[in-house]
């Protein structure tokens, strides 16, 4: 799968390379109306394909919700505002976005699956099971959770708390933006918190390989 960031130019290639019969794997996704302005996008560059005869029909693609990296920037907007809130709330942001969003990928005929990314504790494992969920879980959680006093059985339908959810709408524009389906347009996706401070840090990694390679190369014996 190619990823491709949630982002306008984003999901303009990810149209464009559904319909060349490309699997996408959509990442630096926080929020539902990113999520789903993925899907459509890759369903219009499938129907593209299928009108030119392609087979598209093996394509998996994927759309990521960083779920994770939303609690993380909740957590420095807590921080800078002082907001009062049970911390613990904020371990539900994530989770809370990505099961709303679930519910409405599979009301929709959506080719694409939900996958679930940015792990930061045991919820976003045990509230993130059931069918049509990709985990793709690195080595260090997986070790973790397995050590856990937890029994895995299906939680995706299990609603988050809605006294959970009010805190949080009611405490966080960000969450607010996050949450509701019609929040953001694409072009607002790159500004948005979580997008920035993530593309920054990735940025910023490309930038210390491309330094240490370069300083491998020109080193003298």
């Amino acid at each position: 799968a190619i990823k491709v960031p949630a982002t306008g130019a984003g999901i303009a290639a990810m149209e464009g390379l559904s319909a060349a019969g490309v699997r996408i794997n959509a990442t630096v996704c926080f929020t539902v109306s990113q999520a789903l302005a993925c899907a459509d996008a890759v369903e219009r560059g499938l129907a593209t394909a299928r009108s030119a005869g392609r087979d598209v029909e093996h394509l998996r693609p994927t759309i990521t919700l960083m779920v994770g990296r939303l609690d993380d920037h909740l957590q420095r907007v807590q921080d800078r505002d002082r907001i009062s809130l049970d911390p613990g709330y904020l371990h539900w942001a994530g989770i809370a976005v990505f099961k709303k969003t679930y519910r409405i990928f599979r009301a929709r005929p959506y080719q694409s699956a939900l996958l679930a990314a940015a792990y930061r504790s045991v919820l976003h494992w045990s509230e993130l099971l059931g069918e049509h969920v990709v985990l793709t879980i690195p080595y260090r959680w997986w070790t973790q959770f397995n050590a856990a006093d937890v029994t895995p059985a299906p939680a995706i339908h299990h609603p988050v708390p809605a006294h959970i959810v009010d805190a949080l709408y009611f405490h966080f524009e960000d969450f607010r933006r996050a949450y509701d389906e019609d929040a953001l347009s694409p072009s607002d996706f790159a500004a948005y918190g979580p997008t920035v401070h993530t593309l920054q840090q990735f940025l910023g990694g490309s930038q210390r390989l491309t330094e240490w390679v370069r300083a491998r190369m020109l080193q003298t014996s």
